[in-house]
């Protein structure tokens, strides 16, 4: 398609970043991660020579630099392109909508991974913002952005605020019937290890004990969620 787009002139255009884009998905499903970074970028020169990086297109392309670079362990420049996919989401309008608040996820999960316990609760609670404006608390989403909170107060030392963070997310996956799910065994382990930090023994271990269960019932019981 590349290659077609070249003979026919409009590869340099809007029409070309998209196939790129296009072609940065497919190596991403093969985890082709230098290979995708190679067109998102090609993508994103290609945006703004056309003058299309200002959307919310836009937007979407830089944040899956973030997340293709966070893939490829380059935190830096993950967490650079994720502030200017925000910058382009508030720019282009975008910012207030369902795919904002995914990117601005993502940005949070980046800052959690890179250390950065403190930025990333600080972006979690934005998020929370504009997934209730957007009419997604009660939604797999939401509860995910609960524990990647509640590992945020775990890391900054906040145990006890951790704990009321997994508690609500249990409340969003049991109502959405996903408890007995890789997330809900991942939220007891979370669960557990901040329980743990607490004080509560006894919580921890029964935690831990039905992380162990569920993975087990799943087929993906990791030795070391039981430990």
């Amino acid at each position: 398609a590349k290659e077609l787009l070249h003979e026919e002139g409009s590869l340099k255009s809007g029409k070309g970043a998209n196939i790129l884009e296009r072609m940065a998905t497919v190596h991403r499903k093969k985890r082709q991660f230098r290979e995708a970074l190679v067109c998102l970028k090609e993508a994103k020169q290609l945006r703004h020579e056309s003058n299309s990086l200002d959307s919310p297109g836009g937007g979407k392309l830089l944040a899956d630099v973030g997340n293709v670079n966070a893939a490829l362990g380059s935190f830096p420049e993950a967490l650079e392109a994720f502030s200017e996919s925000q910058q382009l989401f508030r720019s282009s309008g975008s910012y207030h909508t369902p795919e904002g608040a995914a990117m601005l996820a993502s940005f949070g999960n980046m800052k959690l991974l890179s250390g950065d316990a403190a930025g990333a609760l600080q972006v979690f609670s934005e998020v929370q913002d504009l997934q209730k404006s957007c009419n997604l608390a009660d939604t797999l989403a939401a509860a995910t952005v609960w524990i990647n909170l509640g590992s945020a107060r775990h890391g900054c030392g906040k145990p006890h605020e951790a704990v009321q963070a997994f508690e609500e997310a249990g409340k969003i996956l049991l109502k959405l019937g996903a408890m007995k799910s890789e997330d809900g065994a991942e939220l007891l382990r979370n669960q557990g290890i901040a329980l743990r930090q607490k004080g509560d023994l006894l919580g921890a271990r029964n935690a831990f004990l039905e992380a162990r269960h569920l993975r087990e019932q799943l087929g993906s019981m990791k030795t070391e969620d039981a430990a």
